[in-house]
């Protein structure tokens, strides 16, 4: 039979979508009929208020909410734009080639190698950055006073990269200076040599044969306006790392001296903690935290260890078993890292993680403590789904997940990338009692309110609807039922 209508031109996919031609000719409200299954679906947003548009799923997207507009081609490109905050996100293939716009500073970057970046600073000042990194790196400045080019090996000098201040080298390795607050090291080359000096401290080091680094002690101010006092030290080391001695924290409450011969002994000495090993690091060791009111023994450490004192309790025979509890801190596992769990308090709230093989399971729950009330819980099996409740109580759940598990909240892969392989997607939202389900991207799609009802399927060919006005039907985009048997919204 079907051979027979091929061959006067009949094409079933087609003939599927004139039907949803006909049934979404008219421009109508997401709360509407307006349901293709897969070639088009609008539908109002489940968690927050807003709509969605969804053609050729899971390819192009259009979603709109509050000040937030999106869309894109998963997981070829999409936008995002808040109005309110003035951002914008750009992604292609992301995260081959991204965009970000906030207020008035912007950067493209394509793979982490090619960067343009600029915008204002703080002093007022107007910033615009090059870099194909790490060998060509440029910032030019509107006032031309933080102005930096450096070329790598080659010469040049760039300033807040590479955890410094300021660096700078000539045909590197073999000289290269740095800067970090006060503090100038001159490398030749580098990391062999280097000298050191600035806010009291000075120091030289020939790795791996010697090196000595003292610092006097020295006042800075926090973040509370107060003066308080950074330690002195003096460090020196033999034959790097087997011979090292260090005394730290002169001119405080708290000098500690250690020391460490590897492999045959090391030690710490202080105020508030003792420790010492033998045959450090797998050895036996001891340590007396009196500041934190504990001993803890490791034999060898650190496999077998356990713990004694009001401030932490608990015994490890790694990888094998391990159980530790402080009055903020309970920590456990077995067969590591087959199953381990973790529960902290962090101020008024606990947060407790269950994983099993890492990222195989976890389950991550937030509590409060008073109450006992939820405040967030996030559950991932990988590859198979992730699942998501808020504070609010409203919830998501996704099938399948190969990367969210792994790398959970993370705007880019929930807007590009999710899309394209969430074959079941469903979301409930107590607060306003709506829920919805879709599943193979809108082949099988339902939506719930408070007051009405409504399912799809086969590409918008059977729909339902219920609510005030009665229950109707559309059966081949032909409506029927309801009061009257009209087809109302």
């Amino acid at each position: 039979m079907f051979r027979r209508l091929r061959t006067v031109g009949f094409r079933p996919w087609a003939a599927v979508a004139a039907f949803a031609a006909m049934g979404l000719s008219a421009a109508e409200p997401a709360s509407s009929w307006d349901l293709a299954g897969p070639l088009r679906s609008r539908f109002d947003l489940t968690l927050e208020p807003g709509e969605r548009t969804e053609v050729v799923a899971p390819f192009w997207f259009h979603q709109t909410s509050d000040s937030v507009d999106q869309y894109g081609l998963a997981p070829f490109f999409s936008v995002y734009r808040d109005s309110d905050l003035d951002r914008t996100l750009l992604d292609f293939g992301y995260p081959f080639l991204t965009y970000k716009k906030s207020a008035t500073e912007y950067r493209w970057q394509l793979f982490q190698i090619f960067n343009l970046a600029g915008g204002a600073t703080q002093s007022g000042d107007v910033t615009k950055r090059r870099a194909i990194y790490p060998f060509f790196l440029q910032q030019e400045t509107l006032g031309g006073t933080n102005d930096y080019i450096a070329v790598l090996p080659f010469y040049g000098s760039a300033k807040n990269k590479f955890n410094r201040d300021e660096v700078g080298w000539t045909a590197w390795p073999l000289w290269v200076w740095s800067r970090k607050k006060d503090v100038v090291t001159h490398n030749f080359p580098y990391p062999l040599i280097h000298s050191r000096k600035g806010d009291g401290m000075t120091g030289w080091q020939f790795l791996p044969f010697a090196g000595h680094e003292t610092k006097r002690l020295t006042w800075t101010t926090n973040l509370l306006n107060e003066t308080v006092p950074m330690g002195g030290y003096d460090k020196s080391f033999v034959l790097w790392p087997l011979g090292m001695w260090q005394h730290t924290g002169i001119g405080t409450t708290n000098e500690s001296r250690s020391k460490a011969v590897v492999p045959f002994f090391a030690s710490q000495h202080s105020a508030s903690r003792d420790w010492v090993t033998y045959g450090w690091p797998f050895g036996f060791s001891v340590a007396d935290d009196r500041a934190n009111g504990y001993k803890e023994y490791g034999v060898p450490w650190p496999l077998i260890g356990w713990s004694t004192g009001p401030a932490k309790e608990g015994f490890r025979f790694f990888p094998l078993y391990g159980d530790y509890h402080s009055p903020t801190l309970r920590s456990d596992f077995v067969l590591w890292p087959v199953y381990g769990h973790r529960k902290a308090q962090l101020g008024p709230v606990d947060r407790e993680r269950t994983r099993w093989l890492f990222f195989l399971y976890s389950d991550i729950q937030l509590t409060e403590r008073e109450t006992g009330n939820q405040m967030g819980r996030r559950q991932d099996a990988w590859p198979l789904w992730t699942s998501r409740t808020d504070a609010n109580g409203n919830h998501s759940l996704q099938v399948f997940a190969p990367i969210e598990p792994v790398l959970p909240n993370v705007e880019s892969i929930s807007r590009n990338w999710s899309p394209f392989w969430s074959v079941w997607r469903s979301e409930s939202n107590p607060k306003t009692g709506a829920a919805s389900r879709s599943v193979l991207f809108n082949l099988f799609r339902s939506d719930r309110t408070a007051t009405t009802r409504t399912q799809s399927a086969f590409f918008g060919l059977f729909q339902h609807k219920s609510g005030p006005d009665g229950s109707r039907w559309r059966v081949l985009f032909i409506p029927f039922g309801g009061k009257g048997g009209t087809d109302e919204a």
